[in-house]
């Protein structure tokens, strides 16, 4: 069987060319902006915040500044603008936020738990060019998926969810709109398999890759060892290359796929701060009193998005440095320095 490169998803499949020309004109593809930090789950291993009392107090980036942020983004070369949460979909004026992205020509990608969604949000959705990333943590095991997100009884509402993206015709574009998000733990490791094979038979994106400890994250005694890790993604690569005729490298922390955060985006969480990216709390700047551009020219910014240049050790001298530079998340959060080589790697 000949084998190629696994499919992408709508609003993440930039070329080599662009994402390199993106690192020399010191631009961005996209952004991640965090409407809030408030969703209705408690999922133990969640970057946002390690107190779940805490979002008692949480506001949300008002709907002026959101679209204020979307043109600058788009000024400074995004194709995309992510939203991320929290639950993004609580988000009072979800709706007209995503028109309004839709009407200046960009894609907007949703992550989300998938809860709030029914027949009617679907198809607002995939009328204005929208990409979904559904938390998808069991394929057919209830406890594990209600125990993966605070032990809250969803399984049932997750699958209805999934059937009716399917039945409104999301996975059926080229590169497809939908994507199943799971990360693996000691709980649902059993279940990588079967949500992998799924995702490929039905044209879904499989957004699968190892829990990143930070936040709540930090403390969840559920992440799997790093041979644990490292058996589980050469069995997704068999099934891909036999089965479905993909080949890929086998290497933290995303399956099938490499990480191009540093390269093309920012994070921006609702309370203007501006982070390389969600689950490294290093500030660069602040959207509310400096814009895009002029946090994308700070030296500090420009030194973390050329990653590749400043990386240390055995990351640094690794054949795949050019297109590979881990997590950061988990090197910043283990080491306490964003530039040391990342520690859960096995190649």
């Amino acid at each position: 069987m000949l084998k190629e490169s696994p499919p992408k998803l709508k609003g993440f499949d930039f070329t080599t060319e662009e994402i390199e020309n993106c690192i020399k004109n010191n631009s961005i593809l996209k952004i991640s902006l965090a409407l809030s930090k408030i969703c209705n789950l408690k999922c133990p291993f969640c970057y946002a915040n390690k107190n779940f009392a805490e979002i008692d107090s949480i506001k949300e980036i008002s709907f002026e500044k959101a679209k204020e942020i979307i043109l600058q983004a788009k000024k400074s070369g995004a194709k995309t603008i992510t939203l991320v949460g929290g639950e993004p979909l609580i988000y009072p004026k979800i709706k007209e936020l995503i028109s309004f992205i839709n009407s200046n020509d960009l894609i907007t990608v949703i992550f989300t738990n998938g809860t709030l969604i029914n027949e009617n949000l679907a198809k607002f959705l995939f009328e204005n060019s929208v990409t979904l990333i559904v938390k998808f943590n069991s394929l057919d095991d209830p406890e594990v998926q209600n125990k993966m997100v605070g032990n809250i009884n969803i399984f049932n509402k997750i699958q209805n969810t999934i059937s009716i993206l399917v039945n409104q015709g999301f996975n059926q574009t080229k590169p497809t709109r939908l994507a199943v998000e799971s990360v693996i733990s000691k709980t649902n490791i059993s279940q990588i398999p079967k949500i992998f094979t799924f995702a490929r038979e039905n044209n879904i994106y499989p957004s699968i890759e190892l829990i990143t400890p930070a936040g709540r994250g930090k403390e969840y005694s559920e992440i799997i060892s790093k041979d644990k890790a490292r058996k589980i993604f050469y069995q997704l690569l068999d099934i891909d290359e036999n089965k479905f005729g993909y080949t890929w490298i086998p290497r933290p922390p995303q399956v099938a796929a490499t990480c191009t955060y540093y390269y093309t985006s920012l994070y921006i969480n609702f309370d203007g701060k501006v982070q390389p990216c969600p689950t490294v709390s290093i500030k660069l700047g602040n959207i509310n009193n400096e814009s895009i551009f002029d946090i994308l020219n700070k030296s500090e910014t420009k030194k973390i998005r050329n990653i590749r240049e400043n990386i240390k050790g055995k990351c640094r001298t690794c054949e795949y440095n050019k297109e590979c530079y881990g997590c950061r998340g988990a090197t910043f959060n283990l080491t306490g320095d964003i530039f040391n080589e990342y520690p859960v790697c096995w190649v």
